[in-house]
């Protein structure tokens, strides 16, 4: 057994992505040996602190898949 390291994915999926069934086929195919998908359980659509970023939060928060 040889020790290497894999190098997997970050996807934070939304409405208007690719589906992730098509991305984890795709990213095994290219040989990624993980796919991390995020759970936003919490982001409020009112907010009393400012978007780090700057600005207005951007729309992909509001169009996160668990988002409800």
């Amino acid at each position: 057994m040889t020790d290497s390291m894999g190098v997997g994915l970050h996807y934070g999926g939304t409405d208007t992505s690719m589906p992730l069934v098509d991305l984890a086929r795709a990213a095994e195919d290219r040989g990624f040996e993980s796919l991390f998908v995020p759970e936003h359980s919490h982001i409020p659509s009112v907010r009393r602190t400012p978007f780090p970023g700057g600005g207005v939060l951007p729309d992909g928060y509001f169009r996160l898949w668990d988002r409800s």
